[in-house]
């Protein structure tokens, strides 16, 4: 997975496949890799669209910061 600078959070991120593009974001706890163990990333990529998953901020291997995560 590559990487990207958010403010302080690096976080990681995959882009497969060409095509209108679909943001696949996991909901707390779940990992990018989600998407391709539930079937749904794999059936988009043969679909012919082009799909681009990340780790949210707290889900190794993008950044785990102290809490609280949130800015004021």
């Amino acid at each position: 997975m590559a990487t990207t600078r958010v403010g302080a959070i690096l976080l990681s991120y995959d882009v497969r496949g060409v095509g209108d593009t679909v943001l696949l974001i996991c909901g707390t706890g779940a990992p990018a890799a989600m998407w391709d163990q539930a079937g749904l990333r794999p059936a988009l990529d043969e679909a012919g669209y082009r799909t681009v998953a990340f780790d949210n901020r707290g889900m190794p291997p993008s950044d785990c910061p102290p809490a609280p995560l949130h800015r004021r």
